[in-house]
């Protein structure tokens, strides 16, 4: 029903005692969900009733040269392809994305950025051209292929899925990114980052990046989001307080709340349900407000 109304999973199996850091879940099937904690992909093809672990394994091919000896007896040089699996140690995050036609999965892990084009069967390494492991992925409001990742110093550009890949400046030397708002292709909206120092902005693509201090106070912002279904619209979480923008960021107003003691922890918005705006809050769960009454 949209989030309006939960309930508890009872008599879940696999997953005793585990302590999950991503969920992931299918638009186009219900049934099938993935979780990880820092070790392990857990798998459920029942709505999250029982779960098994899942051997993630990845693929990535070694281009290189062989000499190898012609017809006529002499030696020539001929590139080689070599196929290489390895298991990452370390899962951090998960995300799904889809084109209407294939949905693909993502995990960020320690042996780089893994992509699933088949719901997790086989997975590939992407050469996101970072030569660490991913921390986190940032996706565009809407599912349009446009995502970024991070490695805790750099950040990576795709706007196809994750075919191509381009080097984002990091918003300032020094600072933590706590979240970061990817506009939709298209929109004109620059880049919002959401670090330990203030909320930055990059109006050319990530190039350069400028603090942004009209109407946010110039400390730590805890997480920030595009509307998406309004391009202009962005919300941000600073002291656990929700603030609005109506101009892609460039001046922000505090909305009201009912609750005294409200403690916005992350905010999330599902590119299916444009018009609901969720808050994961520190104390009293999650809650959700429809994007109209936010005037």
């Amino acid at each position: 029903d949209k989030g309006e109304t939960w309930q508890a999973l009872h008599d879940v199996t696999g997953l005793e005692g585990i302590h999950l850091k991503s969920l992931i879940g299918f638009s186009d099937n219900e049934k099938l969900l993935f979780a990880a904690n820092a070790r392990q992909l857990f798998k459920s093809t029942d709505g999250g009733f029982s779960w098994k672990p899942d051997d993630l394994v990845a693929t990535y091919w070694h281009k290189g040269t062989v000499r190898v000896r012609a017809a006529n007896g002499k030696y020539v040089t001929k590139a080689q392809n070599t196929e290489h699996k390895f298991r990452p140690y370390e899962i951090n995050d998960l995300l799904t994305e889809g084109t209407g036609r294939t949905t693909y999965i993502f995990a960020a892990t320690d042996r780089g950025l893994l992509r699933s084009k088949d719901s997790g069967i086989h997975w590939a390494l992407v050469d996101t051209g970072s030569v660490s492991g991913v921390l986190n992925i940032y996706a565009s409001a809407k599912d349009d292929g446009r995502i970024v990742v991070e490695n805790g110093y750099r950040l990576f550009l795709t706007e196809n899925f994750g075919e191509t890949w381009k080097p984002l400046s990091w918003p300032r030397e020094g600072i933590l990114l706590n979240d970061l708002a990817v506009p939709p292709v298209g929109s004109g909206s620059p880049f919002l980052a959401a670090t330990s120092q203030g909320l930055y902005s990059s109006v050319d693509g990530g190039k350069d990046w400028a603090v942004v201090n009209n109407g946010l106070p110039y400390s730590t912002v805890d997480s920030v989001i595009y509307s998406a279904n309004q391009g202009f619209t962005a919300y941000a979480v600073t002291f656990g307080q929700l603030y609005q923008s109506k101009d892609a960021g460039s001046s922000w107003t505090a909305v009201p709340s009912s609750y005294s003691s409200l403690r916005i922890r992350r905010l999330w918005q599902p590119a299916r349900l444009p018009d609901r705006l969720f808050a994961v809050t520190n104390d009293i769960g999650i809650l959700f407000r429809n994007q109209a009454i936010i005037r």
